[in-house]
Formats: structure tokens, C-alpha cells, sequence
């Protein structure tokens, strides 16, 4: 579905949520619709945790790549604040573009299992995503973290996270990667402390971390020869 303009979205997003209000697509499509609502008002790179973009794509990392061409069809609606000429606009379209790039690179590696290389180069996609907007990035590294899960490098996952952290503090995905990698690693008593960060922010995925262990232990046993 293509959403050519903010009318389109808040139409879509109505829609969606009849349907189904909890679905992570319907979260998207009404985080569109919201950055049309605010138009110039809106700062992309002040997305937080509780945005509903953000929600969706914590619920369904596989949306990234549709919201970002979602926003981008839609750009002539909305600036980031404070770079409105258009010098600094195409200097950070061209920086997307980039970016988007390198994530198809890993999109494909990880149709051809390649998991490992899909991780590395998901994370060259988040490196080159414009600093303008972090939450952006933030989330392409949870992607990363998924892909290195399913290459069954969980030390390398920590290794991840930690950066992750280091990169983005005050969000929830490092935090989770850090966990889960922990926990696959046996360091139940480090795992405690990135637990009790999330419940520190009351950040929801507090809530959901047994259940992300859980699915990403039988997806790592079900790889095993």
C-alpha cells in the first residue's frame, strides 16, 4: 500500500484501526498520519519511544523499510526542524537514499540466510541513516540484532548492544539485544540489570522479554544441525 499524501494516511489509518487497533501496520499508518497532523511542527529526530512509529516498529522491525519510504513519499509535507533550505534537504534525502541502499543489500543477504553478513551490513545501513534523526537508527540496530540472532553469534550480539547503549541510551533496543544476549550466554546475573533498565524507563518490551528469549532460543535450536 502507498500512501501518496497525509489525507491518504489519516483515511488509511482510521481504516487500519478498525480493523485491527493493536496490529503494528496500524500503529505505522497512524504515525504517518500524525507527522501530516503536525506538518512543520514535527521534529523526526524527537521520535520516542511512546511515538506510534516507534511502537510499530519495536512490534514489527520488519516495517522499517516501509515506513521509511512511506515518510519519504511523503516529505513534501513536513521538514526536519531547523534544516529547512532545500541545500540541506537533498544533502539529507541523498543520505537516506544511501542508507535505504545498503538496507536492501541486507534485506537480500537475509533471504539467502546469510545472516551473519545481513547483520553486519544492516548495521553499515544505520551508520549512514542521517544523525538528524535517531530513532531512526536506533531502530535499524534492532533489525541488526534480530539478523545476528538468527546467525547464532551471540557473542557478537552483546558486542551489538553494548554499542548500541553506548550509541543510543536512552531508547529500548540495546537494552533488549543486551538482555536476550546475556541470557543466551548463561550471565543470568548481568541479564538482571539490563531488565531493570527497561522497567527503569517503563518502556512496554519490560513486559514482553521472556517471550522475545523464548522465540529467539527455538529459532537458535531449531537452526542447530
Amino acid at each position: 500500500m502507498a500512501l501518496d499524501g497525509f489525507a491518504e494516511a489519516e483515511t488509511s489509518a482510521a481504516a487500519a484501526f478498525r480493523l485491527d487497533g493493536n496490529s503494528a501496520k496500524a500503529q505505522a499508518i497512524m504515525g504517518l498520519a500524525k507527522l501530516g497532523q503536525m506538518r512543520n511542527k514535527i521534529a523526526l529526530g524527537h521520535l520516542d519511544v511512546n511515538d506510534p512509529i516507534s511502537k510499530a516498529v519495536r512490534s514489527d522491525p520488519q516495517l522499517t523499510g516501509w515506513i521509511l519510504n512511506e515518510m519519504n513519499r511523503i516529505k513534501p509535507g513536513y521538514r526536519i526542524a531547523g534544516l529547512g533550505n532545500s541545500e540541506q534537504m537533498g544533502r539529507i534525502e541523498d543520505q537516506v537514499a544511501a542508507a535505504n541502499a545498503i538496507g536492501k543489500e541486507a534485506v537480500a543477504l537475509a533471504q539467502k540466510g546469510d545472516f551473519k553478513a545481513a547483520a553486519d551490513t544492516m548495521l553499515r545501513c544505520a551508520d549512514a541513516y542521517p544523525n538528524v534523526t535517531p530513532g531512526i537508527p536506533c531502530m535499524i540496530r534492532q533489525q541488526a540484532a534480530q539478523l545476528r540472532f538468527q546467525s547464532g553469534d551471540n557473542q557478537t550480539a552483546l558486542a551489538d548492544a553494548d554499542r548500541t547503549i553506548q550509541l543510543f541510551p536512552d531508547l529500548p533496543p540495546g537494552y533488549v539485544a543486551r538482555y536476550i544476549a546475556l541470557k543466551l550466554l548463561n550471565r543470568d546475573a548481568e541479564a538482571v540489570a539490563a531488565k531493570q533498565k527497561l522497567v527503569e524507563m517503563k518502556a512496554p518490551e519490560a513486559e514482553r522479554l521472556e517471550t522475545a528469549l523464548q522465540a529467539i532460543q527455538a529459532m537458535q535450536s531449531k537452526a542447530k544441525p
